[in-house]
């Protein structure tokens, strides 16, 4: 079982990783945006 989890529990981690990634590049595109149509 301990084989098996390990590679599905990597998984999940490397997918948190990637979304909280993205999240980053949105907001960070997001706020340029803003200050964008600020100025």
């Amino acid at each position: 079982l301990g084989w098996h989890v390990a590679p599905l529990k990597q998984g999940i981690e490397r997918n948190h990783l990637e979304v909280a990634r993205h999240a980053g590049w949105r907001a960070r595109r997001a706020s340029t945006k803003f200050k964008a149509e600020k100025a």
